[in-house]
């Protein structure tokens, strides 16, 4: 028997106005307003509302990552954390590069490029 898969669809028209397309990953929590992800362990499971405060948990400063190093340097040192196990990293990677496009914006073909990362955040935000 083939297994059910679900999806839903959603319309522009439904996106609250100002909000990003998706503001979790795993427990990675987009703070656009701060330009930050906050790692948020502690959330309450399939509470999409909650908002994670920055002074309790470890905060990634996306507005910092401006090319490949920067970016590459905050991955490793969320990798080398004893907590950061391969689904807590990939998360972050899987958030990088939903908000910050590296491939297209800080390292096509190779080649590091500068971007203002602080505006890639902004436009991530519908």
């Amino acid at each position: 028997m083939d297994p059910v898969i679900k999806t839903q669809l959603v319309r522009f028209s439904d996106i609250e106005p100002g909000r990003p397309a998706q503001r979790w990953w795993g427990d990675w929590y987009l703070d656009s307003e701060e330009k930050m992800l906050i790692y948020a362990r502690k959330r309450p499971k399939g509470d999409e509302s909650y908002r994670p405060n920055p002074d309790f948990n470890y905060c990634v400063y996306i507005d910092e990552m401006s090319n490949s190093a920067k970016t590459l340097d905050w991955i490793m040192q969320v990798a080398n954390k004893m907590w950061a196990t391969s689904e807590v990293v990939g998360d972050l990677v899987k958030a990088i590069n939903d908000i910050l496009q590296p491939q297209a914006n800080l390292c096509s073909h190779g080649v590091d490029k500068t971007a203002d990362s602080a505006k890639l955040v902004d436009s991530y935000v519908i």
